[in-house]
């Protein structure tokens, strides 16, 4: 079995790579290999219960799903009501670059885990006390100031009113993780706890989600991966996605009076949209060689240098978007695509693959560390925008190390 899919695997890799070169795509075909992608990765995450693999592979089924009722040619329109760059080639270009991005992905995923790793009950943690400290002041600072102003049932609902999220608040993550590392008492872990409820608390009353998921996914993969069988981690991920999901409705029309529940807005299909929206730039000229040259450098520049002081073209996700409609995000596959062609879309797949393997598979707790961010900003950085491989997780290793030296306390793995 595991033979077949490795051949499987090869043989979905140069199909996704060659079908750019020469005239042997098809529609049906790429809509084959995409279910292919993710049954294998289920299948391998599952058979090997590998946790940072099944968060990937269960983030991703939307984006593989959505584009095949066109690929197979069971329907007219992804997207009803913003359908002006959806084309057969935009479409099918969209769906080549994920499909090679996956499949480059899976070339070099290790889906193994040492037994070394299952047996152990935290498989990060660090003697520093003081450390833990500074940790635990900046990780209050970044809840406290990170978001402010009228939170969902005073404005009616999400969207409604005025509030002010910064990107300060997801870093509030990176030092909770950090507590957490640090921590070699009951007592500190439970201040550490009591500070996750109060950041889900805030982020959930302020309209959030997707920040909550990744706190939870970090504080699970750090502390409690070895401490619940694989089967109670199944059904406690498909209670949180239940309860997400029921979130996503109830904050749309949250008041202090109630609430009713619409329609939800389809994320993955406007992901898919906005993906399509980069290849039509690109067809049509908007995005020029030079453009594409331009816009990585400044993408680059933007790791280091506030948004603020860059031109819009910094962030392909939101240029132009008032000409060519676009409610922002966007596949990384596409991104790189426009930066790199195909050789960009394989690099930053097997970037990705390689990286996430380290969080079983090395021996720094650096880059242990920035593994974890990367697993758990997937849903940031794989459909919105990746600048989180360069620089959340990167600011996020670097403040780890910092602060080890700055505590001038010896680390004891």
């Amino acid at each position: 079995m595991g033979r077949l899919l490795s051949i499987c695997i090869r043989i979905i890799f140069f199909y996704s790579f060659l079908s750019f070169l020469v005239p042997i795509g098809s529609m049906k075909a790429t809509g084959i290999g995409l279910i292919m992608v993710i049954c294998t990765l289920m299948i391998k995450s599952l058979k090997n219960q590998n946790f940072p693999f099944l968060i990937f592979s269960l983030f991703i089924i939307s984006y593989c799903i959505v584009p095949l009722g066109y690929l197979f040619g069971t329907s007219n329109h992804i997207i009803d009501h913003v359908t002006f760059v959806e084309t057969h080639s935009t479409v099918f270009v969209t769906s080549q670059c994920l499909l090679l991005f996956l499949s480059s992905f899976l070339m070099v995923a290790r889906f193994d885990i040492p037994p070394c790793c299952r047996k152990q009950k935290s498989l990060m943690s660090i003697s520093n006390s003081n450390g833990y400290i500074i940790s635990v002041i900046i990780a209050i600072l970044c809840i406290i100031l990170g978001v402010s102003g009228e939170n969902i049932f005073e404005a009616g609902g999400y969207g409604q009113g005025t509030n002010e999220r910064s990107s300060l608040y997801e870093y509030g993550i990176i030092f909770i993780s950090l507590s957490l590392i640090y921590s070699k008492t009951h007592a500190q872990r439970n201040l550490v706890y009591l500070l996750c409820i109060c950041f889900i608390l805030k982020d959930l009353i302020y309209g959030g989600r997707v920040s909550s998921v990744m706190l939870i996914l970090a504080v699970f993969m750090l502390n409690f991966l070895n401490k619940f069988s694989f089967k109670q981690v199944l059904i406690a991920v498909a209670c949180g996605y239940v309860f997400f999901q029921f979130w996503g409705y109830f904050r749309s029309e949250a008041s202090s009076s109630g609430f009713d529940i619409k329609e939800a807005d389809g994320n993955a299909q406007f992901v898919i949209y906005a993906s399509m929206r980069v290849h039509y730039l690109i067809e049509n000229g908007i995005l020029n060689l030079s453009n594409r040259i331009y816009s990585f450098f400044c993408f680059l520049a933007s790791s280091v240098i506030p948004s603020s002081y860059l031109p819009d073209i910094a962030n392909l996700s939101s240029y132009k978007t008032s000409e060519y409609y676009s409610g922002g995000g966007g596949l990384v596959s596409s991104f790189f695509y426009c930066w790199g062609w195909m050789p960009g879309v394989v690099v930053i797949a097997v970037w990705i693959g390689k990286v996430i393997n380290k969080f079983f598979h090395t021996k720094s707790i650096y880059w242990k560390f920035y593994s974890l961010l990367l697993i758990v900003t997937t849903p940031r950085w794989f459909a919105y925008y990746p600048s989180q491989i360069f620089k959340y997780a990167v600011y996020g290793v670097l403040a780890f190390y910092l602060i080890n030296k700055l505590s001038k306390s010896p680390i004891h793995q």
